[in-house]
Order: C-alpha cells, then sequence, then structure tokens
C-alpha cells in the first residue's frame, strides 16, 4: 500500500544568520538519521522572512522513514541567500524528531526549538501546521497507536 504522510512546517523567529540588516531565506532539510543522514527531502527556500510557512507536502512514507513511525529524522533548517550569486547556504538550527513526533506535535501544537551548534541562542522554532497519514486514495487516517515497550 503506498502511505504517505502529508505535512506542513512553519517557522517563527528564525535567526539571521547574515549581516545585521540580512532577512533570512530559509528552507529544510529532512535526513534519515538511521541511514547514514540521507536527504529524504529538500523544501524551497522563502524568501525575506522570519516569521512563515512552507507549502503543504506529501511524502512518501517509505522514502521518508521506510514507514517506521520511530526511525529517526534530523530537520535542519538553513538560510540561502538567493540575493548574492554563489552564496553558501548557513545553518539556522536543528533538531531530531520521528514521524510519530511530528503528527503528536501537531496535536498538541508543540513548537520544536531549533537547536544551533555553535551558540546557546535558539536558532527559531518550527510548528506543525498539518501532519496526517494518507494513502493513496488522499484518506486522513488516525495516528497508529505506539507499540508497547515491554
Amino acid at each position: 500500500m503506498g502511505w504517505s504522510l502529508k505535512l506542513q512546517l512553519a517557522f517563527s523567529d528564525l535567526l539571521n544568520t547574515g549581516e545585521k540588516d540580512d532577512i533570512p531565506d530559509p528552507l529544510f532539510k529532512i535526513y534519515d538519521v538511521e541511514d547514514n543522514y540521507e536527504i529524504v527531502y529538500t523544501s524551497e527556500a522563502r524568501l525575506n522572512t522570519q516569521d512563515s510557512a512552507w507549502e503543504p507536502m506529501v511524502l512518501s512514507l517509505y522514502r521518508l522513514c521506510h514507514e517506521d513511525l520511530d526511525r529517526q529524522l534530523l530537520i535542519i533548517v538553513l538560510d540561502e541567500d538567493l540575493r548574492r550569486v554563489g552564496s553558501k547556504q548557513c545553518q539556522i538550527g536543528q533538531f531530531e524528531t520521528s514521524p510519530r513526533e511530528l503528527m503528536e506535535a501537531f496535536k498538541t501544537e508543540h513548537r520544536f526549538r531549533l537547536v544551533r551548534k555553535d551558540d546557546v541562542r535558539p536558532g527559531g522554532y518550527l510548528t506543525v501546521l498539518t501532519c496526517h497519514l494518507t494513502d493513496r486514495s488522499r484518506v486522513e487516517l488516525p495516528l497508529p497507536e505506539a507499540p508497547n515497550a515491554y
């Protein structure tokens, strides 16, 4: 069966990684931690904003996490300075999570703090606006129960 995860993320209070008056052009990448940090998704950059949302996306659950809702993912938010030719992406912040935790965060309105390796200040916050399991016909399904830990 072709399970997918419909996901929409929003960001707020993003840290400026460039010059003083520079506003970030954020994008995010999702990595599969358990598969040597393979990139499983890259978003489009949002231009000149510290508070906004990315467009909703539908991700193959197999591609995202091999259909394991507890598989660890790393989400990194980057600033891509689109105004300068040849500029590099600077990290705003990151956090580890799982598809199950993303679905729970949607239900509880939890915000993820973007952690920066080189700075004690948070890089900003990520909020899950939409997170649903869907089948091929795009029917929204309830979150499966977590397996019992015995």
